[in-house]
């Protein structure tokens, strides 16, 4: 595939930075500098995406423009937004929407938000692919001001979508913050149906989800084979909806799930009955935790920390599976474990970006 991008071209969005050597050469610039950065003789051919226009099944548009002429894509320095709604990285699903998320602010008077004035109420919309046609719409905004034309365009998209799942976020504070701690769920339904090797998980509104679905269910399915033949009791930790957790449920296993989230724990209890979750803090649970033989960590990009390093260190498990979305702060973590990498691979997760997923069984030391 010839990968061409105006916007790149241009210089109005630069955020592949693959675009500008080449996507073989970019890939083997990328996976060696993480292959640096995490040196192991155990590195496994890299999971790498089918194609990297058309990947992303979740999207942020920062809003801007007027309601006339409304501009959807993403800020500059200065704080004005660059309009990419040709961007090449979403999936069908999501640029079949987008003609609509424009006539949406215009036909419903979602004054977009200027950061320079402080004023006006959309700041961005979300954006996430489920199965069958369906998608999450979820319309960040700074009051509520806009709460009765919202609920009737909610109203409007059900008539022909009734699959989706339709939302307002209340973020009030003039900050650089995607999202705020209120949601407040438009459509009958509240939560989007995704599928990973043929197991169905729930996602609520405020839940994470990897942003590229192909490389996800790759990811869920190398973890599955990694540990299958890892006898004992699971940990899954920052376990989410459950992406991990319900690929790695066997006869005779406990899996244990925790998440700080109460809405991520609630959508994997309905979706993985094989496995029992927790809504508390990592850390707080692993101060009075029982042994386990293997830990699953998924955490986000800071990484786990001196804290909850010395808590798994406590626990002495024999395994520890960790998904990395930063190997800056996996390598600093792994530093503090100790323990040996078994095995290690990045996927790409984000491609044409130096972001990379990276998977690795990790072994204690004797």
């Amino acid at each position: 595939m010839n990968h061409n991008c105006h916007y790149f071209n241009q210089s109005e969005c630069l955020s592949c930075e693959g675009l500008g050597v080449g996507l073989a050469k970019w890939r083997t610039k990328s996976l060696d500098e993480i292959q640096a950065l995490l040196p192991s003789a155990h590195w496994s051919e890299a999971t790498l995406c089918s194609s990297a226009f058309g990947s992303r099944n979740k999207a942020k548009f920062a809003v801007g423009g007027t309601i006339l002429e409304p501009k959807l894509g993403r800020f500059t320095s200065s704080g004005e937004v660059v309009d990419l709604k040709d961007c090449s990285l979403y999936s069908p699903a999501i640029k079949n929407i987008i003609p609509s998320l424009y006539q949406w602010i215009s036909d419903y008077k979602l004054h977009p938000y200027d950061v320079s004035l402080k004023s006006g109420e959309l700041k961005t919309i979300i954006v996430v692919e489920g199965i069958d046609d369906s998608l999450m719409i979820r319309f960040v905004v700074r009051s509520k001001e806009s709460l009765d034309r919202l609920q009737k365009l909610a109203k409007s998209i059900a008539m022909t979508r009734p699959q989706d799942v339709v939302s307002m976020n209340l973020q009030p504070q003039a900050k650089a913050i995607l999202e705020g701690d209120e949601e407040i769920v438009l459509s009958e339904l509240s939560t989007l149906r995704l599928s990973y090797n043929n197991i169905t998980l729930k996602l609520p509104t405020q839940s994470f989800v990897q942003t590229n679905h192909e490389i996800a269910s790759k990811l869920y399915l190398k973890a599955k084979q990694w540990t299958r033949d890892i006898s004992g009791n699971i940990l899954e930790l920052f376990c989410g909806i459950g992406g991990f957790s319900s690929h790695l449920i066997q006869d005779n296993r406990k899996v244990v799930g925790i998440e700080l989230s109460a809405s991520a724990i609630e959508a994997a209890k309905s979706s993985v009955p094989g496995a029992s979750f927790i809504a508390m803090d990592a850390w707080e649970y692993l101060k009075t935790s029982e042994a386990f033989d293997l830990i699953v960590v998924n955490p986000p990009r800071r990484g786990l920390g001196k804290d909850i390093c010395q808590k798994i260190l406590q626990l002495k498990p024999k395994y520890l599976l960790y998904s990395s979305c930063n190997p800056q702060t996996f390598a600093a973590d792994l530093n503090l474990l100790g323990y040996k990498i078994s095995r290690i691979e990045a996927f790409e997760m984000f491609p044409l970006t130096n972001h990379w997923e990276v998977l690795a069984l990790l072994t204690l030391q004797d």
